[in-house]
């Protein structure tokens, strides 16, 4: 277990290069870290090498973000990082969705969302590669006490599907 002030929030940020903010190329993505207890300042900086898209951070502090290498349109990967930005390893994600999730399962897992349902990512402590995760996928995402977020379209009323097919909505 982490010592609680190894344990940080994070979150992503764009800031462009140079010091006035009006030169020195692209956007430099960067991930922001703070220590428990202290919101009001960030502690860290930890520079990104690609695309930013999700972010998690996990009950051991370590930061999980999704994105891609610029230029790759698709080849959506994790990046997992220890609370003091040192990079532990990056893999592929099983899903084709650029704005895909990424989220903490009750057993510290994270778990990326695609067209299958939600996938671990980590098996044994170690990233799986695409086929492992989709030999592990839930059809639901998964919450603490073993259950799963189930999420269902409500019915459409006979009113809105007259309105419907009578082609707009009111």
């Amino acid at each position: 277990m982490p010592r609680r002030r190894d344990v940080c929030g994070a979150h992503v940020v764009r800031h462009r290069r140079g010091r006035d903010g009006l030169g020195g190329g692209p956007d430099q993505p960067s991930a922001l870290g703070w220590d428990a207890g202290r919101p009001a300042a960030s502690s860290r900086t930890i520079k990104l090498d690609f695309a930013p898209v999700d972010l998690a951070v996990a009950p051991d502090g370590t930061i999980y973000v999704s994105g891609v290498k610029p230029g790759a349109f698709v080849g959506l990967r994790l990046y997992a990082y220890r609370p003091n930005g040192q990079r532990l390893w990056n893999t592929p994600l099983l899903t084709p969705l650029f704005n895909s999730h990424v989220r903490i399962g009750p057993d510290g897992v994270p778990y990326s969302e695609n067209p299958q349902g939600w996938a671990p990512v980590v098996g044994g402590g170690q990233p799986l590669d695409p086929e492992e995760q989709l030999q592990r996928v839930q059809p639901n995402q998964p919450l603490v006490g073993a259950t799963q977020l189930v999420v269902e379209a409500t019915r459409i009323s006979k009113a809105t599907t007259w309105r419907r097919s009578t082609g707009g909505w009111r």
